[in-house]
């Protein structure tokens, strides 16, 4: 995947990314002048450096996640880790659009929801038969047994407007002059003409479209599952906690938030996010690819169109390169209380290659300032001392955690978190 990354650059296209109206994503375009055009769109936005200038919305969405969540514990005590996944929402709809959430019952979430379980069941290697036997997608739905038909036409109305609602009201402000800074409105003030060149505006206007609206499914999801992984870890190895919470008082000390530019005098948190990604791995048997052309390989023959599923569940969980993998242990990367560089990271939680997630730096930033800004001010502790650890079957995997609380380590947490989300 690597090493041989253009062999294996295509993704495998599966029949089901077309009935459910998935086929424009670019995790399933074909390698080719099509997808180099939008992968080149991304790397614009989304590369290390260009990650730098997100760095204000992420602080600002998570403080005031932590404002939030120190409500919440002074009227309820129980954390609800609903309100993770809006502050990512928050963060990842504002970069992409400019657009504002109030809370996880706007029409775009639940649409976008709706998009994610196209993916989660749809792509799940064997669970519809027309995957061997393509001629089932020309039987209409109405016919007992067209289970596959059926499910796409369930799903392909939100898909789509996944993909075009947001990209509309975008450029319906635009030419009003009332868009918010985002990434769809530097795309479309970009547009060429569509009076002196209709193919060009229409070509650039599809990849547009296609980019933004892959982000949020791309952005969201993932970081959910890393920090679900974060908080059951912690939950399970309570001295994990402490340790980072020494690191944090060390470095951050009691008069202010962890900020980005913390983050390398931070090794520990750095691990802690290394671990949740390598522990439990939102896409567990990574996106299937499709050999371009012969090969060999470990002394087996690849014939070209051999269908690749790169087990990431294994090599994340490898106990030659991780003892005790099953274990949450994030002690594992780091020697002499820095990063231990003869530990492989888990870049393979970000896929391979030439398909590498190119929005792993802005991911990779949220997660440490999330990590790091919970635990400078909560201590997170079980509602029951009774639980085990588990995790969610499909596609995308996610940690069960169980019921927690987020408890302020002290009063002056509490003031610091007031402060600094006003």
């Amino acid at each position: 995947m690597e090493g041989r990354a253009r062999d294996y650059a295509n993704n495998a296209r599966m029949i089901m990314d077309e009935l459910t109206g998935w086929d424009w994503n670019l995790v399933v375009i074909p390698y080719g002048p099509q997808w180099r055009a939008r992968r080149r769109l991304f790397h614009q936005f989304f590369n290390q450096n260009a990650a730098k200038q997100y760095v204000d919305v992420q602080t600002r969405e998570v403080r005031a996640f932590l404002r939030r969540t120190a409500e919440s514990y002074t009227d309820t005590g129980e954390f609800d880790i609903k309100t993770i996944r809006k502050t990512l929402s928050a963060i990842v709809l504002e970069i992409t659009y400019g657009m504002k959430i109030a809370d996880l019952n706007d029409p775009y979430l639940l649409l976008s929801q709706k998009a994610i379980e196209a993916v989660n069941i749809g792509r799940v290697p064997g669970a519809f038969w027309v995957e061997y036997f393509p001629w089932l997608r020309y039987i209409p739905s109405w016919v007992p047994g067209s289970s596959a038909r059926k499910f796409g036409e369930q799903y392909y109305p939100a898909v789509r407007a996944l993909r075009d609602d947001r990209f509309d009201v975008v450029m319906n402000d635009v030419s009003r002059g009332t868009a918010l800074p985002s990434i769809a409105r530097k795309l479309i003030e970009k547009l060429p003409s569509k009076v002196s060149d209709e193919d060009k505006y229409r070509e650039f206007g599809t990849y547009a479209k296609d980019m933004t609206g892959i982000v949020y499914i791309a952005g969201v999801d993932t970081q959910f599952a890393a920090l679900s992984a974060f908080l059951l870890g912690i939950l399970l190895v309570p001295r994990v906690q402490r340790q980072a919470q020494r690191e944090l008082d060390s470095v951050v000390g009691p008069t202010r938030l962890p900020s980005v530019e913390d983050m390398s005098s931070l090794p520990y948190i750095q691990a802690i996010a290394m671990e949740a990604l390598r522990w439990i791995p939102a896409l567990p048997l990574g996106v299937p690819r499709r050999a371009t052309c012969d090969d060999e390989y470990g002394g087996y023959t690849i014939p070209a169109g051999s269908i690749i599923i790169a087990n990431v569940w294994a090599l994340l969980h490898d106990s030659e390169m991780y003892p005790d993998p099953e274990t949450f242990n994030p002690d594992r990367f780091i020697r002499d209380g820095q990063l231990n560089p003869d530990v492989r990271p888990p870049t393979a939680a970000f896929g391979f290659g030439r398909r590498k997630c190119v929005g792993r730096h802005l991911a990779t930033n949220t997660l440490h300032l999330m990590i790091a800004s919970i635990l400078h001010v909560f201590n997170i502790k079980p509602v029951s001392e009774d639980f085990s650890a588990a995790a969610g079957t499909g596609f995308l995997s996610f940690a069960q955690c169980p019921p927690c609380r987020f408890v302020p380590r002290t009063a002056s947490a509490m003031a610091l978190i007031n402060t600094a989300s006003t």
